[in-house]
């Protein structure tokens, strides 16, 4: 199968990273800044259209919890959690700010990632270029695994000489 430009370009579309949902989390948390995260703040998330926000508080071997908001299919699709904080007793006190510093892969680091994706997206001479190589390696791959082959010219050493260019045949 040939990959072309525009498969390549709709693949890194796909990889687009919601925006919405921790933006919309981190809006109601700013409205119970420095209150107590529980339940209320929970089902504010929900009005406010969040898939199914769930507050973990997660025991550890050490003297404290660990603290999430978990939305989505977290773990198995489309969701994701943001760590809210570690304590060692006690209710979370929301601090958005903090929020937003120790998860950077949901804000700031997002924004550059999909930002670096969309100059991808525009860019078809990149895109070109990549199809191409990733239609050389293919016919590449292809070709020493033919010659690699069980019963051919190399099968007494084939996994040894498939492993010196990182290939698992």
């Amino acid at each position: 199968m040939r990959i072309t430009a525009d498969q390549i370009r709709e693949h890194i579309r796909s990889r687009m990273e919601d925006a919405d949902t921790p933006r919309m989390i981190v809006e109601v948390l700013r409205q119970f800044e420095g209150k107590r995260l529980d339940k209320r703040v929970i089902d504010k998330m929900i009005e406010r259209g969040v898939d199914r926000p769930v507050l973990r508080k997660q025991t550890t071997r050490a003297p404290y919890r660990l603290v999430h908001i978990i939305w989505g299919d977290y773990g198995v699709g489309n969701g994701g959690y943001l760590y809210v904080s570690h304590q060692n007793s006690g209710h979370v006190t929301i601090v958005t700010d903090d929020i937003i510093e120790h998860n950077p892969s949901y804000f700031d680091a997002r924004v550059e990632r999909n930002t670096r994706r969309q100059r991808i997206i525009d860019d078809p001479d990149a895109l070109e270029m990549l199809a191409v190589a990733m239609n050389n390696f293919a016919a590449a791959k292809q070709n020493l695994q033919n010659i690699l082959a069980i019963d051919g010219t190399f099968d007494f050493d084939r996994y040894s000489l498939a492993e010196l260019v990182g290939l698992n045949v």
